[in-house]
C-alpha cells in the first residue's frame, strides 16, 4: 500500500507524494510508507495552516523535491492530531527524518540553514 494523496492535491507539493489527512488510520499510513521507502531517506514535515512559519518554510520545503529526488517528502498538517500524537510533534514546523524505518533525526522551526544541512549529513 502506498501513502494515500498525489501531488496535485497539494498546491505547492507538485513533486512530492504526501500522506493524506481524511478517512483513513493516518498512523498506518505512515508505516506503510516507511516500509515501501526501504533505504531511502524520508523527511516529513509536520505542519499547520496557521502557523506563520510554516507558510515561509513551505516554499523552500518545495525545493528540496528537485534538488534532492531520492528522498521521499511528506506533508503531515497537524489537523491529523492522531499521527501527530504518535510521532510526538508538540510544535510546528517539525522535521523528522527516518531510514530503514526509524526515526534517525527531529527538529522543530522554521531553520532552513538546519533543515538543508542535516539533508545533507544524512543524505
Amino acid at each position: 500500500k502506498e501513502a494515500s494523496g498525489s501531488a496535485d492535491s497539494e498546491p505547492g507539493y507538485k513533486c512530492s507524494p504526501r500522506i493524506s489527512l481524511r478517512g483513513t488510520p493516518l498512523k498506518e499510513e505512515l508505516q506503510y510508507a516507511l516500509r515501501d521507502a526501504g533505504q531511502k531517506l524520508v523527511l516529513v514535515n509536520f505542519s499547520s495552516h496557521k502557523c506563520g512559519q510554516c507558510t515561509i518554510v513551505a516554499p523552500e520545503y518545495e525545493k528540496l523535491c528537485t534538488e534532492y529526488p531520492d528522498i521521499l517528502l511528506y506533508k503531515v498538517l497537524d489537523d491529523a492530531p492522531k499521527l501527530c500524537q504518535h510521532c510526538e510533534i508538540t510544535s510546528t514546523p517539525t522535521f523528522v527524518f527516518y531510514k530503514d524505518r526509524l526515526k534517525i533525526k527531529q527538529f522543530s522551526g522554521a531553520d532552513i540553514v538546519q533543515l538543508r544541512e542535516t539533508i545533507r549529513k544524512l543524505y
